[in-house]
């Protein structure tokens, strides 16, 4: 399975939202334009996966946006309860990523989420560099939960009819009818 549909998916960081369209990766943070896009970016949108969403992103976005009345009112797919109920526990970059083979850059992978609200203060007091690594961390989230939500379907798959699958000879069977259960 590949989850390219048209989705949102939440940020794991204070006040930045990222979402993927088909293989662009697009940048909105608050106080550059956030307010007015969030609304629009949602449009269309069938599905939010996140990775612990359902307690931190979505509760937080519409916090954020209580003003302008913005509901998250898409189904949502919470990684973190997925990976728990495979038997995959810790966090997203200690538990799950590593869990799935998914290895992040060297420049990002030590941080975590208070560090990501260190760099987000830091860059609002003019630190370049403290937001080009919390973009790219930020980045790295939600590119990373389409390669997450792959694996997760995969084994969730696997677990649920890998138990009732045969193997079909299918040279064998030479027009032959046969049931599939």
């Amino acid at each position: 399975m590949t989850v390219t549909k048209k989705y949102l998916i939440a940020p794991s960081i204070l006040s930045a939202d990222f979402t993927r369209l088909g293989e662009q990766i697009n940048e909105v943070v608050a106080g550059l334009g956030l307010g007015v896009v969030v609304r629009v970016r949602l449009r269309g949108r069938r599905l939010l996966v996140s990775f612990n969403g359902i307690n931190f992103d979505a509760p937080f976005i519409e916090r954020h946006f209580k003003s302008a009345g913005l509901r998250l009112e898409l189904p949502h797919l919470d990684l973190m309860l997925l990976a728990r109920s495979l038997g995959i526990h810790g966090g997203l970059k200690d538990g799950v990523e590593p869990a799935v083979g998914i290895k992040r850059a060297a420049d990002i992978k030590e941080i975590r989420g208070n560090q990501a609200a260190q760099l987000w203060a830091q860059w609002k007091a003019g630190d370049a560099g403290a937001y080009r690594r919390l973009v790219s961390y930020c980045k790295a989230d939600c590119t990373n939960l389409i390669g997450v939500a792959d694996a997760l379907y995969e084994r969730r798959w696997a677990q649920v009819f890998g138990a009732h699958a045969r193997q079909v000879d299918f040279d064998a069977l030479h027009g032959k009818q046969m049931s599939i259960f």
